[in-house]
């Protein structure tokens, strides 16, 4: 009996997913539980398995085309199967009378339409919308249709930058016993974790660290209230070719320099992969950004809804600075902290920092 595959929630936010990649071709076997498409959401890409043993019989949905949960991909059944009446049904239009008498009036095309009502149901305003963005005057050049992650992280960050209040807060730090423990200690976390001791690794720590201090930065934003959460799970941003991605460190806090870099090392694999799985990016509390490998002296992020705050890190230079009277050069790194003002203000968030800046400073305090 054919079975419908349709676009699994694969979150509790998720609304709409990209299909990424099909995995099988139409008229291919495929056993129940081996992979057939690639689902890529908000957070992270997905391989979807086939629901039955059968044939895939007819894909609806092409690659890099986005669909509300819920939505008809595919049908996988058995090999010449009358699949008619599924097919009628997945093709059959929801739309609301009054959109409908519009769309024809305005010769609206129904396929090009994403409708907004219950379900996908197209409704009035969606083909008010369609008229409208007809009618705008054409501009020359060349467009890009953003897909998949890319267009997904722009409605996330704009989404946030909206209902957020975003406010800096930067600081100095001074380097130069931080990389004196790195080269110490490398050797040692290499041979134990078979990994890197980098330079985000121990402002992981460092910042894990500091959080436990500062417990309001460790909250969100969540229906009018601030929820408070023990748990410290650090969000590291990771640049892939598909863009922006931000696997999660859970319970940072209680790790060594040498465990938060075998899982650095494994989550930013399989990120550049996109092998990411929904506990890989799920859960974050606080995200930690770094573009000093790009020679970026400092930079505002966007926050990273619901949470209440991201730090953005700088590249290493070498500054001039007073020690003791007298002035000397030492390296330094410019940390900024983006927040929420509807939980945090300037106080608070340069309390935080300052103790960042103690912490990495002094390294007995890692």
């Amino acid at each position: 009996m054919a079975t419908e595959v349709i676009m699994p929630k694969l979150g509790e936010t998720m609304e709409e997913g990209t299909v990424v990649l099909w995995l099988k071709k139409e008229g291919e076997s495929i056993k129940k539980g081996e992979g057939l498409l690639e689902i890529m959401t908000e957070k992270a890409t997905y391989e979807i398995e086939a629901p039955e043993d059968g044939v895939l019989l007819k894909v609806l949905v092409g690659e890099n085309e986005v669909r509300p949960i819920g939505h008809f991909l595919a049908v996988v059944g058995e090999k010449n199967e009358d699949i008619s009446d599924l097919l009628a049904q997945a093709e059959r239009i929801k739309i609301s009378p009054a959109a409908k008498r519009l769309a024809k009036e305005y010769g609206v095309d129904l396929r090009e339409i994403k409708g907004s009502g219950p379900e996908g149901r197209i409704v009035r305003d969606d083909i008010l919308r369609a008229v409208e963005e007809k009618k705008e005057k054409p501009l020359k050049g060349k467009f890009l249709t953003p897909t998949g992650i890319k267009k997904l992280t722009a409605e996330r960050m704009s989404e946030s930058f909206k209902t957020a209040p975003h406010f800096s807060v930067s600081i100095d730090v001074e380097m130069g016993s931080l990389l004196d423990l790195i080269k110490k200690m490398a050797p040692e976390v290499e041979r134990k974790f078979s990994a890197s001791l980098s330079l985000t690794a121990v402002l992981i720590k460092g910042v894990a660290r500091a959080l436990k201090d500062h417990p309001l930065m460790n909250s969100r934003f969540v229906e009018g209230k601030i929820e408070l959460i023990e748990d410290i799970n650090l969000s590291v941003a990771v640049a892939t070719e598909e863009g922006l991605l931000v696997p999660v460190i859970h319970k940072a806090d209680g790790m060594s320099l040498g465990e938060i870099s075998s899982v650095l090392k494994e989550l930013t694999d399989k990120a550049r992969k996109g092998r990411l799985s929904l506990q890989d990016v799920s859960g974050g509390t606080f995200t930690v950004s770094n573009l000093g490998m790009f020679g970026v002296d400092s930079f505002s992020p966007i926050i990273n809804p619901p949470q209440a705050a991201i730090l953005a890190v700088g590249g290493m230079k070498d500054k001039p600075l007073v020690r003791n009277g007298k002035v000397a050069v030492a390296p330094m790194v410019s940390l900024t902290s983006v927040a929420d003002h509807r939980i945090l203000d300037g106080v608070l968030v340069a309390g935080f920092l300052k103790r960042v800046k103690e912490i990495l400073e002094d390294v007995q305090l890692l």
